[in-house]
């Protein structure tokens, strides 16, 4: 009776444990960060509740073949444009609408105000941006169209300017974009992009590796190669005046025994292309022993090793012809690289990215709380010929949600 009741007991406890670990925030967050570290195999899952304070989203896009740039962009919901307010060459502040209105105009919240909120209304003869008293009398719809300022800091120089997105970056060089500075442009997002230049069933290479926020992505994508075979070629010359043995030395990283020396018997008035010829033979007759790597060819005066498979040229093959026990060969101690070997690259359908922003943009703080149920998240691919267009002409943009939230900066695992 005891053991049953203290079994009651425990079980009990238990199911209050797991009511407890389900009912409270902290437990359910706490594998925020289970994806510290990524494969090219890892899931990447949305919590369970969407209020995730302090988190960034993540992203993953897929980019169609032949397109290398990316456009990222968030707005709220209802499109509403907000304003940047810049001081001398720094944006510093960035105001969405706040859906009052106040004498006869829209009111306006710089992001990130939270404990004092930062508010630009206008009071019935200027507007006021809650500032260093920072006023501007422009009797304009929107403080964006403002254009005299008063108040602020002095020798500060105010401009407005409009701003549609809370968000925005791209893989052009995001950090060089003098527009948008720091304002709602992301200088340093964190994006993650599948190593095309791997080589095939080397698993180690299959990672995905940070985009270079200096550089485009372009340069950081491979683009399609088509692979090409290797040729060189020697050329004979010279009648055989003594019969014997001609010299041939065959080089080659892919050559067993280079350098491979392969005595070729030759009969006194045997021209360049008979000779050629019985060259062509003796080295057709070691392919499964020396040379597998290589077709061996040639017609007339020409004698050509070509590369079984396309790979990186090798600067080491060479097809060198000498007197041996004859006379009459001209000797070429070089062959000619007749067409340069070079591996392909594959050309892929498309590849993902794995997008997260960054905190270097104004309002992040804000944006990060208001997550997926206040914002409209947007991208767009871009290639040398431009971006997709609707049968209008309207640039075509594509919407997204996050596949998760996180606190921490993505780390990828390298194998």
């Amino acid at each position: 009776m005891n053991k049953l009741f203290l079994t009651l007991v425990l079980l009990a406890l238990s199911i209050c444990n797991l009511y407890s670990q389900a009912t409270d925030p902290n437990w359910l967050y706490s594998d925020l960060n289970r994806l510290g570290i990524l494969d090219r195999n890892s899931f990447v899952l949305t919590p369970q509740k969407p209020y995730v304070y302090n988190a960034y989203p993540v992203f993953e896009i897929t980019v169609p073949a032949g397109y290398t740039e990316i456009q990222v962009r968030a707005s709220l919901t209802n499109f509403e444009p907000g304003f940047l307010l810049k001081q001398n060459t720094t944006y510093t502040h960035h105001y969405i609408p706040t859906g009052v209105t106040v004498n006869g105009k829209k009111q306006y919240k710089a992001m990130g105000t939270f404990d004092t909120p930062v508010i630009a209304s206008w009071n019935g003869s200027a507007w006021v941006f809650g500032i260093n008293g920072l006023t501007s009398t422009d009797a304009v719809e929107f403080p964006w169209l403002c254009t005299t300022f008063s108040g602020g800091t002095g020798g500060v120089t105010y401009l407005a300017q409009i701003e549609y997105f809370v968000y925005r970056t791209c893989t052009t060089g995001a950090a060089a974009d003098a527009e948008w500075g720091l304002g709602s442009g992301d200088p340093d997002p964190w994006v993650y992009i599948a190593n095309q230049t791997a080589v095939p069933g080397d698993n180690k290479q299959y990672k995905r590796q940070k985009w270079n926020s200096a550089t485009s992505l372009t340069s950081q994508l491979a683009s399609p190669v088509t692979p090409i075979k290797q040729i060189d070629t020697a050329t004979a010359a010279g009648t055989i005046g003594t019969s014997g043995n001609i010299t041939v030395t065959v080089t080659g990283a892919l050559v067993t025994g280079s350098p491979l020396v392969v005595n070729v018997a030759a009969t006194a008035a045997d021209t360049a292309s008979v000779w050629a010829g019985k060259v062509r033979v003796a080295l057709a007759t070691l392919h499964h022993a020396n040379i597998h790597d290589y077709i061996v060819g040639g017609t007339d005066t020409s004698i050509s090793l070509t590369a079984r498979e396309a790979a990186a040229n090798d600067t080491t093959l060479n097809i060198a012809l000498a007197n041996g026990t004859t006379t009459g060969v001209v000797a070429a101690a070089t062959s000619a690289n007749t067409t340069e070997g070079r591996a392909g690259i594959a050309s892929t359908p498309g590849y993902k990215v794995i997008f997260q922003p960054s905190r270097g943009n104004l309002g992040a703080a804000e944006w990060m709380q208001q997550n997926k149920d206040k914002l409209v998240w947007i991208y767009q691919v871009e290639n040398v010929a431009g971006k997709p267009k609707h049968p209008n002409g309207s640039d075509v943009w594509n919407s997204m949600v996050p596949t998760e939230w996180r606190t921490n900066r993505i780390e990828l695992f390298t194998p």
